[in-house]
């Protein structure tokens, strides 16, 4: 007899930030998440760096900000993202952080999201580009940096089932 054969199925449950519900509270749920816009999980305030900054600052700056990545700026122009996977690629590259700039290691942005845009569209870009982090813009401006725990969260996944 195989190692599950004769065993009931159970019915299906859902983890919820309130515990293990049923299917139908899920649904409802559900309905709540796609409602969500991206600015309200954004982080007020926006972190950022100069792309001529060292990466030595950049990683110091995620560290107090507790974030796991920044915008990296030139002037007023959004230049692309700093990730702490780009502090530790240099590092494994075997390069000083402390002489390297932002500019040499940072990620260029390849799409962003709009405030009002819903959480669910940040999700599917995130995806489709393979990326953690998205800027936030109103307007013309970056309102802060949204990520995909942020998302997780916003939807009721518990913080210690996602991680630091």
């Amino acid at each position: 007899m195989g190692r599950f054969e004769g065993m009931e199925r159970q019915p299906q449950l859902r983890w919820i930030s309130g515990g293990v519900q049923g299917a139908a509270e899920d649904a409802w749920r559900k309905e709540a998440r796609s409602e969500l816009s991206a600015g309200q999980l954004v982080h007020a305030g926006v972190p950022s760096v100069d792309r001529s900054d060292r990466l030595a600052r950049a990683a110091a700056l995620m560290h107090s900000k507790r974030v796991a990545a920044l915008a990296v700026v030139d002037g007023e122009r959004l230049a692309g993202m700093v990730t702490e996977r780009d502090v530790l690629r240099a590092v494994a590259d075997g390069l000083s952080s402390d002489t390297l700039c932002v500019a040499e290691y940072m990620t260029p942005v390849e799409d962003t999201i709009g405030a009002a845009d819903q959480a669910t569209v940040a999700a599917r870009r995130m995806i489709e580009h393979g990326v953690r982090h998205l800027p936030v813009f109103s307007g013309e401006r970056v309102v802060g940096v949204i990520s995909a725990s942020d998302v997780l969260v916003g939807w009721g996944v518990p913080q210690e089932l996602i991680g630091p």
